[in-house]
């Protein structure tokens, strides 16, 4: 069985998603979690994002951050909406910061041979 990062990076999205939604609607929580998700991210951020997709998921990411804090205004559904979108940005975090930096890098290192 051949399996490319490409593909390997798509299913570490869907389990590093699955994991931190799951972990935040059951309240569980544990520090080799988070490096685990964040291992995740990092191998999604290098592997997973081609670098023209990156400007839109940063926009998508600085979107969920900044109304991350009004969907606790929601009546008896907004505590948990906001549990779900923290869990979902602390393994979104190292996706975009990697994809971010790797796209940045890509780019100057083509502008040089130019």
């Amino acid at each position: 069985m051949d399996v490319d990062t490409k593909t390997l990076a798509k299913y570490s999205y869907m389990i590093g998603s699955l994991v931190a939604i799951l972990a935040a609607l059951f309240k569980f929580s544990a520090e080799w979690l988070s490096i685990v998700l964040a291992i995740l991210g990092i191998f999604v951020g290098l592997f997973g994002i081609a670098s023209d997709k990156a400007k839109a998921l940063v926009i998508l990411y600085f979107g969920l951050t900044l109304t991350f804090n009004t969907l606790s205004g929601f009546p008896y559904i907004g505590e948990y909406i906001t549990t779900i979108v923290a869990a979902f940005l602390t393994f979104m975090t190292p996706v975009v910061f990697t994809a971010t930096l790797f796209g940045a890098y890509k780019y100057f290192a083509q502008s040089e041979e130019m």
